[in-house]
């Protein structure tokens, strides 16, 4: 008698909210400064997605006599959190994030600064559009709330260094809204979490008692969460082809039974929120005594996982 025993999950929507805000006020003659306001993201959070916001400087030459410029990044402030802080970091340019911008204000390399050069010859109207990206990494699992990063950008007659007083400056503040965020893996025994796998197939192959085999159910939420699995068939295995014929079997979560005959049970209730290690629910199911004589054939049984946030 072959039997598959199918362990499903039902994978909880979550998101990460981002969005990114400039008001460029009017610079000195020397440089004038325009800004596309960065629109409002909203993505569905995962283990190994990225969630960005861009935007645009456009540099206005003016008075200046022509050369290179840079602008200059600091961090003024950033919203802070326990036991886990937002992960982030500016991107030039936007479309290919190849260059990490340095926010401390003192940058080592060209690359870590918006640059660019009036060469001879360019009228006092000529302008350059430098683009950026802040780009928020899944590395990290935050608590719920908004954070606001503060960031100061000023202008230099430089390559990169910023050397006396700036042409201009201007206050850029980009705000994250993390949501409450759970989310539940299925994975082989020892995997790591991945939100795209969300259910696994115990094979027994011939059916014999005794048998055991196991999956690992995870969990990653950044709030209080609750974890029910439900037996489609209260518990046994039910013959595909004639569903009088059944077969028990006892399934444990780290090694604490799991008692599935009555309806859903709850295997973790309204505990304490995981953040970026997720919790690991080892679950083993072991088939029982065959005192009867069941009929041939394939039989299965269905496990729905449910994670919730009370």
């Amino acid at each position: 008698m072959k039997k598959p025993v199918r362990l499903s999950a039902l994978l909880m929507a979550a998101t990460m909210t981002l969005a990114g805000q400039g008001v460029f006020a009017a610079a000195l003659s020397i440089v004038a400064w325009s800004s596309k306001t960065t629109s409002t993201m909203a993505v569905a959070y995962s283990s190994d997605t990225t969630t960005q916001a861009t935007g645009k400087i456009t540099i206005k030459k003016g008075t200046f006599a022509g050369g290179n410029f840079c602008v200059v990044l600091t961090l003024l402030s950033m919203t802070q959190s326990s036991p886990e802080a937002l992960t982030y970091a500016m991107y030039s340019p936007a479309a290919t994030l190849a260059n990490q911008l340095s926010l401390s204000g003192s940058p080592t390399s060209q690359s870590q600064v918006l640059s660019g050069n009036f060469g001879a010859g360019t009228t006092k109207n000529s302008t350059i559009t430098l683009d950026f990206a802040f780009v928020v990494s899944p590395s990290t699992l935050p608590p719920p709330g908004t954070y606001i990063a503060t960031i100061d950008e000023s202008v230099y007659a430089s390559t990169y260094l910023p050397s006396g007083t700036p042409y201009a400056s201007h206050t850029l503040k980009v705000t994250v809204t993390v949501g409450s965020i759970y989310g539940v893996s299925v994975v082989p025994t020892g995997y790591g979490f991945s939100s795209t796998s969300t259910s696994q197939a115990l094979n027994f192959g011939v059916l014999a008692a005794g048998q055991s085999l196991g999956a690992d159910i995870l969990v990653k939420s950044n709030v209080l969460y609750s974890l029910v699995l439900a037996s489609a068939n209260s518990g046994s295995l039910v013959n595909i082809a004639d569903p009088t014929s059944l077969i028990g079997y006892s399934l444990t979560s780290n090694g604490t039974a799991v008692p599935l005959a009555s309806g859903p049970s709850a295997i973790a209730s309204r505990s304490a929120a995981t953040y970026s290690p997720a919790a690991r629910y080892g679950m083993k199911a072991t088939i029982g005594p065959i005192t009867s004589f069941p009929s041939a054939g394939s039989y299965a049984d269905t496990i729905t996982i449910t994670v919730s946030s009370p």
